[in-house]
């Protein structure tokens, strides 16, 4: 009898190993979904980022084609102000009518 016993506690402590053997396999394809997931969410996170930062860069690029062809109209105007040949003073009057005549 006691024998009997003690194997019917044996065969009790067997199922609860087994039953918390398979909780806890399930628990680790929990786990490895959870960590499948939060890695999803981390890619999806990077990918955003990069297509953020590649918008940007095309946007920086416009801009900066932008502010350099303004430079350049606002330089050769500059240059074109400056390099404007102005009537002379001494070309007007007599001076001017005597190298026209001749």
């Amino acid at each position: 009898m006691q024998q009997r016993v003690e194997v019917r506690l044996v065969e009790r402590c067997l199922v609860r190993w087994r039953s918390k053997l398979r909780e806890t396999e399930a628990s680790k394809g929990r786990a490895d979904e959870f960590a499948a997931m939060k890695e999803g969410k981390v890619v999806d996170r990077c990918w955003d980022s990069w297509r953020t930062a590649a918008e940007l860069k095309s946007a920086e690029r416009v801009i900066a084609e932008r502010v350099g062809a303004r430079i350049v109209r606002e330089s050769v105007v500059f240059w074109r102000q400056r390099t404007y040949v102005r009537p002379c003073a001494f070309l007007t009057g007599a001076f001017a009518n005597s190298i026209l005549q001749t």
